[in-house]
C-alpha cells in the first residue's frame, strides 16, 4: 500500500492508514 514515489506519497498513505485504524478502533468501541 506505501509506494516508493516519495516522502510526500508515504505520508499520505501513512494517514490513511492511521485514520483507518482510529476509525475500526472507534466503531469497535461503539
Amino acid at each position: 500500500m506505501i509506494s516508493n514515489h516519495g516522502s510526500k506519497d508515504m505520508t499520505v498513505d501513512v494517514l490513511i492508514i492511521g485514520a483507518g485504524a482510529s476509525g475500526a478502533a472507534a466503531a469497535a468501541s461503539l
